[in-house]
């Protein structure tokens, strides 16, 4: 059976002195406003999984990752 995703969820971290910080942010409109959650968004047609998760990082965060891992079954 083949799985076909169309989100992706992206976990933004660093390290610091403190050690490993990681990002997330609270949803503030429907269907689950005050819900915490890390950066998502649909695939669309023309995009790599990885291209998305770029794109969704820039445009919620205004933040441009250093490294990217994947992880793909």
């Amino acid at each position: 059976m083949n799985i076909i995703s169309t989100m992706i969820e992206a976990h933004i971290f660093r390290e610091s002195g403190k050690g490993i910080e990681f990002f997330f942010s609270k949803i503030r409109g429907q269907p689950y406003p005050g819900l915490w959650q890390m950066v998502t968004g649909k695939i669309k047609p023309y995009e790599k999984a990885y291209q998305t998760a770029m794109r969704e990082i820039k445009e919620e965060t205004g933040l441009v990752p250093v490294q990217l891992w994947l992880h793909q079954q």
